[in-house]
């Protein structure tokens, strides 16, 4: 090759290369930028009609459960690989509302209740099993040895099921005046069912004259039912007992003076020995904190409020640690009277309601 032809190669050359450098610089910083956006923003599940009210893991955490209002007297269920995001199935429409739904420890089956009572669902065919009893219920929950079913209500009951043979096995009525039946939540032993609502304060401010609206948090024992425990606390909405079972969670809006407004909320935890209360997380925030969850090593409380945030507190310290956004900005504020909110069985994702769509955030990116 001569000079002349080295000298011209070289000219075109190193732009070319340099061209190449450049090409691939970019592609890399777009790769950047996307993972970057992975990291701020959860994978979502969905759409699905109608508001998100509902969601739940099975314990092998491949299926994520959801259930969204497609009107006050409709509501549909479906079953999502969490895996892939599709969905797996929808179960036969139902022709009442869901206001809480749970999954039996295999998965097989799911519990929902509303108005029109307990009923119990297939999850392999996704058909109707059972309507177990005619009840207007608030909430429900499966023990975590799979034996126990137990729902809370507007009549201000407690009551305990057989889960293989829906047998009642008893009924607890409330020594107080719950309003909106109560949150429910199993210790892991299954042993003690921990239960909260709302209920009026006796006592009156005497200066402001509005009587006080507090709370109370009961610890059952399931064989007797004979209440072990009782804590006092604010307008508790939502309680959940940690993986240990030695603790318990409650998340409360503050005191409310009937007709008023509130002055913020609290996340609170207790021992469930002492009862003493071993810390509190005030928020100013006009509403009420509505879903709770632990993750499954009890390291991480999950807590979501009206202004649709979930908030990740330090269980030990009660220290914020993140905050997460459920709704975009621009989507509606509408939402149901308890917040979905789930950490999947290996503590790899936080599942919370978007308007009609499931939000996944993987939380080693958080």
């Amino acid at each position: 090759m001569k000079d002349w032809q080295r000298r011209e190669l070289f000219l075109v050359g190193v732009p070319a290369v340099a061209l190449l450098l450049l090409c691939a610089f970019s592609i890399v910083k777009a790769v950047k930028a996307t993972a970057a956006q992975v990291l701020a923003q959860p994978e979502t599940m969905g759409p699905q009609a109608g508001l998100m009210t509902n969601i739940a893991f099975t314990a092998d955490g491949r299926t994520l459960a959801s259930a969204s209002a497609l009107s006050s007297t409709e509501t549909e269920v479906g079953l999502w690989d969490v895996a892939t995001g599709q969905l797996k199935r929808t179960l036969q429409r139902a022709k009442l509302p869901i206001k809480a739904m749970a999954l039996t420890p295999d998965g097989k089956t799911l519990a929902t209740v509303g108005n029109s009572g307990l009923y119990l669902w297939d999850t392999q065919t996704g058909h109707l099993v059972r309507e177990v009893a005619p009840l207007d219920a608030e909430s429900v929950a499966f023990s975590p040895n799979g034996q126990w079913l137990a729902t809370s209500s507007k009549d201000q009951t407690v009551r305990l099921w057989n889960a293989q043979t829906r047998a009642l096995l008893w009924t607890l009525a409330r020594r107080s005046n719950y309003s909106w039946g109560c949150s429910l939540s199993f210790a892991p032993n299954s042993k003690t069912l921990a239960c909260v609502g709302q209920v009026r304060n006796v006592l009156r401010d005497k200066v402001r004259g509005p009587e006080i609206t507090g709370g109370s948090i009961e610890v059952l024992d399931v064989a007797t039912h004979q209440v072990l425990r009782t804590l006092w606390g604010q307008w508790a909405t939502a309680v959940a007992f940690a993986p240990d079972g030695a603790t318990i969670a409650t998340v409360s809006k503050a005191n409310v003076i009937p007709g008023g407004s509130s002055n913020g909320g609290s996340v609170r935890l207790f021992d469930i020995h002492t009862g003493k209360m071993q810390w509190a997380a005030e928020y100013q925030q006009d509403g009420p904190f509505s879903g709770l969850a632990f993750s499954p090593d009890g390291k991480l409380l999950a807590s979501e409020c009206s202004d649709h945030r979930v908030r990740l507190w330090d269980a030990h310290s009660g220290v914020l640690q993140r905050t997460l956004r459920c709704l975009k900005p621009n989507q509606s504020d509408s939402s149901p009277a308890t917040a979905p909110l789930a950490f999947s069985p290996d503590g790899r994702f936080i599942a919370c309601r978007g308007e009609h769509d499931v939000r996944l955030w993987d939380t080693s990116q958080l």
